[in-house]
């Protein structure tokens, strides 16, 4: 595992409970609007040590229970299971974030029980919107199947979640979305935050009015219960 960041205690990233968070470097995607742009490439610039992050859930046992893995996109990695199975190994229990490009890995991970929550960035309608939504070609098929892959998973929660950029989606592709969504238990609108965003033109792009999320949420809310955070 490369990894490029840790947050030692996070209040947001683990539904319901503070958790420890850490981020792995690298992503087969290129979201121009991405507001993580510096864990896109294959190295880190400042990577962390492997055993930097073992002292620091060392350190919070008994305090937190609970590690997210985000990145870049961890299943980018092979070793994601072992260092899963490690985490969990060590008395926490874990939420992985993904861009669902990878089913299959999704798939091998829940069947062995190495996560406990899985959260599912869907960028765009699922069709020719998608690829320009992240940037490069994006296998639509994969997007359906893990959406398929963690609506039928049982015993872990999964969240699936958008994030919601005015120069990109309309309420009616929110809406499109939520239609593929429906039978999940939840879908999240988080609001575009331009400060950091990969490209240069998606820096200076407005953030989402909140009039606007709200009318994103209720269309959405018609197909899957949905929440604007």
């Amino acid at each position: 595992m490369q990894l490029a960041g840790l947050q030692r205690c996070s209040l947001v990233d683990y539904p319901g409970q503070p958790c420890c968070t850490v981020f792995t470097q690298g992503c087969n995607l290129r979201c121009p609007w991405c507001h993580n742009a510096r864990l896109i490439g294959e190295y880190a610039a400042d990577p962390i040590p492997l055993e930097a992050f073992w002292a620091l859930l060392k350190r919070r046992q008994g305090r937190i229970r609970a590690v997210t893995v985000t990145g870049g996109e961890p299943t980018e990695h092979a070793d994601l299971p072992t260092f899963l199975a490690e985490i969990k190994a060590r008395g926490f229990v874990v939420k992985l974030d993904s861009n669902g490009t990878r089913p299959g890995v999704l798939e091998k991970l829940i069947r062995e029980g190495a996560v406990d929550c899985v959260a599912m960035d869907v960028k765009a309608p699922l069709d020719a919107r998608y690829s320009h939504a992240a940037g490069t070609s994006v296998s639509i098929e994969s997007i359906r199947e893990s959406i398929g892959v963690l609506k039928a998973a049982s015993g872990i929660a999964v969240e699936f979640r958008t994030t919601v950029i005015p120069a990109l989606h309309l309420e009616d592709d929110i809406e499109e979305i939520a239609q593929c969504l429906q039978g999940a238990s939840c879908y999240y609108l988080q609001a575009f935050q331009p400060t950091h965003a990969l490209s240069p033109r998606y820096r200076e792009s407005p953030v989402p009015r909140p009039e606007f999320m709200e009318a994103c949420r209720r269309r959405a809310s018609q197909w899957v219960p949905t929440q604007v955070r």
